[in-house]
């Protein structure tokens, strides 16, 4: 069985650069994309028992309603499931948002009170004899 390893932190440059457009572009397009599919289905199913304006009846025409039916259900699910993926991507952007907001605050309140964040996110403080060094050990 293959050793389990932790993922690397991200660095200082990684969590400062975070970008969370994709995800809301994604979740636009697929939430269009879901709508589409729902409207061009539900008009084929409409249009099955009068193809053309005119009326169709017997065996054939009440397979085909069945077959569109069953096909608009089909489709409705997966639009479902567009739309779920949809709001998970919005929802893990703004909690990424959320994060990096978080992080770069404590950074900024860090060096505001005089220590060093490095690249690796560890923290640095150098004593330069000031009465406001003293205050911070």
């Amino acid at each position: 069985m293959p050793a389990v390893t932790a993922a690397a932190a991200p660095s200082l440059s990684d969590i400062e650069s975070w970008n969370t457009g994709h995800l809301i572009t994604a979740a636009a397009h697929w939430t269009a994309n879901a709508t589409a599919w729902e409207q061009a289905v539900t008009e084929v199913t409409q249009q099955v028992p009068s193809p053309g304006g005119h009326d169709w009846n017997g065996k054939a025409a009440e397979a085909a309603q069945q077959h569109a039916h069953d096909d608009r259900l089909r489709v409705i699910g997966a639009a479902d499931e567009l739309n779920a993926a949809s709001e998970l991507a919005r929802r893990g952007a703004d909690q990424l948002a959320a994060a990096k907001s978080r992080v770069t605050s404590v950074i900024s309140d860090a060096r505001a009170a005089g220590f060093t964040v490095n690249e690796d996110l560890s923290v640095e403080y150098t004593d330069d004899g000031s009465p406001a060094a003293a205050n911070r050990r």
